[in-house]
This record gives structure tokens, sequence and C-alpha cells, in this order.
């Protein structure tokens, strides 16, 4: 599962079948023993949309947030979309030093499934 984390509200992540939009949700009791030992309650995640690819999740994700600003008007509006796009584009942009592990490989047989 890969998980894209937006910010401290907003996250996206996949499965095997799609990309979910989620928003950080209420407490709940742990569940895993990971959870109990460390003896806290626990934030869900709640799925806000299903989409099939990480672009259209990112699409929806930006027009969410801006649906939900208090912006009123064309100039606030546009500068809602502005911070959003950039928001959701610096978390799903690779930094400068990452590099794609398949260049590691010599032959394409080499890089693993």
């Amino acid at each position: 599962m890969a998980r894209i984390q937006i910010n401290e509200q907003w996250r996206i992540e996949s499965d095997e079948r799609c990309w979910t939009v989620k928003r950080i949700g209420g407490l709940r009791e742990p569940r895993s023993k990971a959870e109990i030992a460390a003896g806290e309650q626990v934030r869900d995640w709640d799925p806000m949309s299903y989409h099939d690819s990480v672009v259209s999740a990112a699409e929806s994700l930006v027009q969410r947030m801006v649906r939900r600003s208090d912006a009123e008007g064309a100039d606030a509006i546009a500068r809602a979309l502005r911070d959003a796009t950039a928001l959701v584009e610096a978390a799903v942009t690779p930094s400068p030093d990452w590099t794609d592990p398949r260049e590691t490989y010599d032959k394409p047989e080499d890089v693993p499934a």
C-alpha cells in the first residue's frame, strides 16, 4: 500500500484496487498489539473519495480543499486554488535527490517485479 501524507489533515492512500483520499477522523480505542502497548487512543482516517489514479485523487483533493475553504470572490478562490495545488504538488512530487530504483540496474530483467 502506498501512502502520501499531504498535511496533518489529509492523505492519499492506495490498495490493489484504487487510490483513496482520506481525512483525519475521530479518536478510537486501540486495536492492534502495538496500539495497545502504546496505551493511547488512535485517530482513524476516514475515506472521502475513491479514484482509479493518483492524479485523479490529487485533483479531487485540490477541488475538495477549495470547496471547503472560506474563499469568496474570484481573487480569493484563485488564491485558495493556487495554495491547495501547491500543497498537494509538494506532497506528490519526489524530492530532488530521489533516484528511480530502476535506474540502478544494468539490465531490465534485473529490475524486481
